[in-house]
């Protein structure tokens, strides 16, 4: 009687991508344990946060600016000059999204503040609600 090899061709050895232990199992397994796989994307996320440290920066001051002119103007709604902005460090490269309303008005949203530029250089900012 014949024996057959149960097992499954898309089985192999592997080595791990962080210690390269030799690894048994699924073909398209990457480490050997948990730890091993934790110290990767720790290893991966810490080197990519300078670059998303400093965006996030930028944006959560765009948004500390347009809460503080909010709270002087008392409504949802108000329009601020641009200058008065830019004064206050007001980074108008970063935001997190924007939209085109109907009319085609062009919005940079900066979590729930939208602002809109206007060609006489005054911003429409608008709380979201």
């Amino acid at each position: 009687m014949k024996i057959l090899d149960v097992t499954p061709r898309s089985y192999r050895t592997t080595e791990c991508i962080v210690c390269g232990n030799k690894l048994a199992g699924r073909r398209d397994k990457k480490y050997c344990s948990l730890s091993c796989k934790n110290a990767y994307h720790s290893r991966r996320r810490l080197e990519q946060m300078p670059v998303v440290a400093t965006v996030d920066r930028l944006l959560h001051r765009n948004r500390e600016i347009l809460v503080e002119l909010w709270e002087e103007a008392a409504s949802r709604k108000f329009i601020v000059p641009r200058s008065r902005l830019q004064r206050k460090g007001f980074k108008f490269r970063h935001f997190t999204s924007t939209y085109v309303n109907k009319a085609g008005k062009l919005y940079h949203y900066v979590y729930d503040f939208s602002w809109m530029a206007f060609s006489s250089g005054d911003i429409l900012v608008v709380k979201r609600q």
